[in-house]
């Protein structure tokens, strides 16, 4: 039961629908800047290749695995990309994903890898175990009569392993939502901070009394809290401190991680 007859899924692209994108750019190294700056332009040393998640190939499924389950993704899945602009959406990452653990699944040494391998994949990404075509096969009845071989009832009870260790550690999100809600807070937190900093500036604080600042802290806050459905009264006073202090950053901080529900400080440490 350690191989799977089917072949991997081709990787497409072009053609593909392109929903939701992300741009991560990635260092450049020296050399390949160098092998860039061929095309003339004296004030543009080197042009970035760009790719497409698809097109980058699983170089060292074991590598990635480990990435993907600590919520690493397309930063140096492969070294030979590693100074690319990398397109990708969740369907694409989903798939590479599914992929990565059927290489490693087939590549691993011995049974107990193998299972190991499985359990893995429920306990990090439950919500995706019947989207893996590979794991269907394995536990795939001949005839719905036979019964299930010793073979594959291991494997339904590593798969039970996988979902219930899922489930005790909820609520914790899967890597791949937990990274696109950061990205996605990152992306509100710096409209939200364009907004209140020219909130900010029309005060004219060097002009105005502290108590007519407050007062229109006070105001400010109301309509933050009504408009992105922020609870508690302590985020609510937060905000109004920060609001009447004229700390734009931390007030935009506070609100785009109440909005996707992510620790302030996955965005204060990398956005400020």
């Amino acid at each position: 039961m350690g191989g799977l007859s089917r072949p991997a899924p081709p990787i497409i692209t072009t053609g593909m629908p392109l929903g939701r994108w992300r741009l991560s750019k990635l260092k450049t190294s020296k050399a390949r800047a160098r092998g860039a700056g061929t095309d003339g332009a004296e004030d543009s040393p080197f042009r970035p290749q760009i790719v497409h998640l698809n097109s980058i190939p699983i170089a060292d499924p074991w590598r990635e695995k480990e990435m993907f389950e600590a919520g690493e993704f397309t930063r140096k899945l492969n070294p030979d990309y590693a100074g690319a602009l990398v397109f990708q959406n969740e369907d694409d990452l989903w798939k590479r994903i599914i992929e990565v653990y059927r290489q490693c699944y087939e590549s691993a040494n011995s049974t107990s890898s193998r299972l190991t391998v499985v359990r893995a994949f429920a306990a990090h990404f439950p919500d995706r175990m019947f989207d893996a075509w590979w794991i269907k096969e394995l536990v795939k009845r001949e005839h719905p009569e036979h019964s299930f071989s010793k073979a594959q009832k291991e494997m339904f009870r590593q798969i039970q392993n996988g979902l219930r260790s899922a489930v005790d550690s909820l609520p914790r999100k899967s890597a791949v939502r937990r990274y696109f809600d950061i990205a996605g807070a990152k992306a509100a937190k710096e409209n939200i901070q364009n907004e209140l900093s020219n909130w900010n500036e029309g005060l004219q604080r060097n002009l105005a009394q502290p108590d007519w600042i407050m007062e229109q802290a006070a105001v400010k806050a109301d309509e933050l809290v009504q408009k992105f459905s922020i609870r508690g009264p302590h985020a609510k006073q937060r905000l109004n401190d920060f609001l009447f202090l004229g700390h734009c950053f931390e007030a935009a901080v506070l609100i785009a991680s109440e909005i996707f529900n992510v620790p302030e400080h996955d965005l204060e440490s990398e956005l400020k």
